[in-house]
């Protein structure tokens, strides 16, 4: 049974402002800006937070919050942190936190500026960080104009959805799902307005951890569940080296034999390749889609140039679309669609005439 725990928190109204933090090298303890526990209401604005590139010490919580509710943060730079590439350290911690945004905050460190737990409606505008996560439960995460670079956004038991909204990645993993918690969690995936800048390897939307038969030993994270995912007006950028691009990656060699769960839709309207001869795949290991057969793909459209040789959609797509092109495309195979509705107009979107079109039970209502 679940075992809850009660904070009254205070209400007086908490304000951090116009502070300069250096932690020079070499001090002989670490040193850390806030902490705050058990509080409503607070408001951090104009910090700037400096440690030596040179620091060796790790296990950084510069900033912390703890069973906290309602909490902005504005502008707010942070340039280091007491952390290594594989040693842990975080500018920000927050632990079981509601309601915290972040506005036009700055933030690069070795091991990522963010470190959370159960954190419940995070909002993120107009940032450039160069990782944000949680684990441990949260739910409902916002990113609006923010610029990703350099490493990864990483969570695990996530619920409701995580909506990213003309937001840029630079040799970044947009999700990851972190593996070593063994949590894979049913939730609601937006990209809209994005630009994804891949390389050979950051070539992967969504890197979706393992797939081993290990069950979690708590009941609600026993099966293993990938979230649907809704795509729009995404434009993807690749580096000469980068042939294919993948929407979902994952680690290692594939063992799990039972059906992927929560997942039943595939939504990608607009998605535009800079090079036509880049192919998106939506996994990449072959036999995946019996893991994936209740998966719905209720609306596909194909902007700009494209490049594919068999195209294979569930029975329940209702909207298909090849947009402007023009799409390499020279094999198509259309098979079992019986609720498509309208029509497919090639005329303007191919760029040489189909080799074959196969069509089967496709009605076109």
């Amino acid at each position: 049974d679940p075992v809850c725990t009660f904070r009254n928190v205070s209400d007086e109204n908490i304000t951090v402002k116009n502070v300069r933090f250096r932690r020079t090298y070499p001090s002989s303890a670490r040193t850390f800006l806030l902490r705050v526990l058990d509080h409503n209401n607070v408001s951090v604005s104009n910090v700037s937070i400096y440690t030596n590139p040179n620091e060796t010490k790790n296990a950084d919580q510069c900033i912390c919050c703890k069973n906290c509710t309602n909490l902005t943060f504005d502008d707010i730079d942070i340039n280091g942190t007491y952390s290594g590439k594989s040693d842990y350290g975080y500018g920000i911690s927050l632990d079981n936190v509601w309601n915290v945004t972040f506005n036009r905050m700055t933030a690069n460190a070795k091991w990522g500026v963010f470190g959370n737990n159960n954190v419940s409606l995070m909002t993120l505008n107009k940032c450039r960080i160069n990782r944000f996560d949680c684990h441990c439960y949260g739910a409902n995460f916002y990113c609006n104009d923010c610029d990703f670079f350099d490493m990864y956004n990483q969570v695990s038991s996530i619920y409701g959805e995580i909506k990213f909204d003309n937001c840029t990645f630079t040799n970044f993993r947009p999700l990851l799902f972190e593996y070593s918690y063994n949590a894979y969690t049913g939730f609601e995936l937006y990209f809209t307005d994005c630009t994804f800048n891949a390389d050979a390897t950051h070539n992967y939307i969504i890197y979706a951890g393992e797939l081993r038969n290990v069950i979690n030993e708590r009941p609600e994270l026993s099966k293993k569940c990938w979230p649907n995912v809704h795509i729009k007006n995404m434009r993807i950028n690749t580096t000469a080296d980068v042939k294919s691009v993948y929407l979902f990656k994952i680690r290692g060699e594939k063992q799990y034999t039972q059906p992927i769960g929560y997942i039943s839709s595939i939504d990608i309207e607009s998605l535009t390749m800079s090079n036509p001869r880049v192919t998106l795949y939506d996994c990449d290991v072959n036999d995946l889609s019996s893991k994936l057969n209740d998966v719905k793909v209720n609306k596909l459209i194909l902007s700009g140039q494209c490049r594919a040789t068999t195209l294979t959609l569930p029975a329940d797509i209702t909207k298909l679309s090849f947009g402007s092109g023009p799409h390499d495309i020279t094999n198509l195979y259309l098979e079992n669609l019986p609720k498509l509705e309208g029509r497919i107009d090639l005329r303007y979107s191919l760029k040489a005439p189909l080799k074959e079109l196969r069509m089967v039970n496709c009605p076109l209502i």
